[in-house]
C-alpha cells in the first residue's frame, strides 16, 4: 500500500508532510502535495492527519498522478 493524494482537491496545507516519518510527501510548487512512492511505506499517518481526507492508501499498481522525487 502507498499513499495517494487527490491533487485536484489538495490545498497544500502541509499537515501530511509534518507527520511523514519517511519524508515521502512534499508540497509541489505551493500547489499540492505529492508522494514519493519510493519512500512511502503506506503507514497511513498522512491519511489520518489530512484535514480534508483526500489521501488514500492504494495498492502500488493502482497509483496515479504521483510524482517521484528526482
Amino acid at each position: 500500500m502507498k499513499a495517494q493524494v487527490d491533487t485536484n482537491i489538495c490545498v497544500a496545507c502541509g499537515c501530511c508532510t509534518k507527520v511523514c516519518r519517511r519524508n515521502a510527501i512534499h508540497i509541489y510548487k505551493g500547489v499540492h502535495a505529492f508522494v514519493d512512492v519510493e519512500k512511502c511505506t503506506g503507514c497511513g499517518l498522512c491519511q489520518r492527519e489530512c484535514p480534508a481526507s483526500i489521501i488514500t492508501l492504494v495498492e502500488g499498481s493502482a497509483l496515479s498522478n504521483e510524482k517521484k522525487v528526482v
